[in-house]
Parts: structure tokens; sequence; C-alpha cells
């Protein structure tokens, strides 16, 4: 009887916690589709030049995948919401890579100077987070990936579509350091 409640104490709070980040958010943890997973890896360059972010990495598939296509880059990726951070967290552990790197905060504390790569799945709201931070750190000079969403319409760069019959869309957005 004890366990049973313990069980649904923990379930009830899982349920709140993920409800509470989804509305800070704007969007629940989604998973990355295995087709854009598929997308993805055929997509980016053989050598990306810096570390590698994962933006809003919720459960972790493409940090994985990420950090096993590029064993020489860091990859670092960041979660702000308790359950999908917790699994997270659990995948980095058994999958032993040394190059993956989870942080439970926002990505934005990270500096782009030394970043040639950049994986999102946020919704709008996360985006014009990202738009933010590329404004603000003008020294990025490399590859923006972006699952589903867009960069608001401001942004001065244009996206290479790809898409598939599944209506996958990932949007891939090139910077070039500014001259100082």
């Amino acid at each position: 009887m004890l366990f049973s409640l313990f069980i649904i104490f923990v379930l009830l709070i899982s349920l709140l916690s993920t409800l509470f980040f989804y509305i800070l958010n704007g969007i629940g943890p989604t998973p990355s589709s295995l087709t854009a997973c598929k997308i993805l890896k055929h997509n980016l360059p053989a050598v990306i030049q810096g570390d590698i972010v994962d933006a809003g990495a919720g459960f972790g598939g493409i940090a994985l995948q990420l950090a096993k296509q590029y064993p020489n880059n860091t990859v670092y990726a960041f979660e702000n919401a308790w359950l999908p951070f917790c699994i997270l967290w659990c995948r980095k552990k058994y999958s032993m890579l040394p190059n993956l790197i989870i942080k439970f905060n926002s990505f934005t504390s990270h500096p782009l100077k030394h970043t040639g790569l950049i994986y999102t799945f946020l919704c709008r709201k996360g985006m014009q987070e990202v738009s933010n931070w590329l404004i603000k750190n003008h020294s990025f000079n490399g590859c923006l990936v972006s699952n589903f969403f867009q960069l608001p319409a401001d942004h001065p760069n244009k996206p290479l579509l790809i898409e598939n019959k599944k209506k996958q869309s990932l949007y891939l957005y090139y910077f070039h350091k500014q001259p100082e």
C-alpha cells in the first residue's frame, strides 16, 4: 500500500513538472523522429570545427547521435525540464560517451565563440531565444540546424530546407563570423 502511494506520488510530481515546463518553454519534451535523425546524419558536414550544442536536448536522442557521429568534438546537451533531463542523464551514463556533457540550464549560457554546430527542436518562443542569442554573440561561425521550426522571419540568414515525404523539415542556417 505504501509503495503504491509512493508510485502515485512520483507519477503526480512527474506530470506536474512536465506541465510546468511545458508552460514555461512553450513545448513539451518531443523526441526527434527517426526520419529527422537520418536526414540530419546525411546532411551534416563530415567535420565540425568547434563544439556542438543541442539546445533543448529533451531525452537526448540527437545529442547521443551527434556525440557518436563526432567523437572528436565536445557535445553540450542543454535541457531545463527535470523529467527529460533525468532520462538524458541516465542515457548518458549508459552510453559512456566521454565527449557528451549534459547541463541543466538554458543554452543561452553557453558562449558561441568555439561552437561549430547548434541543433534545436524548439517552438517559436525558443527560436526567438536562439535568434537573440545569435545576435548577442555575433562571433558564431558555423551551422544551425532547426527541426520543424524556423528562426524568426526578421533574422537575416536564409535557411536551406530539407524535407521528405513525411513532411519532416530540417532548416539549415550557415553563419560566418563578423570581422572584428
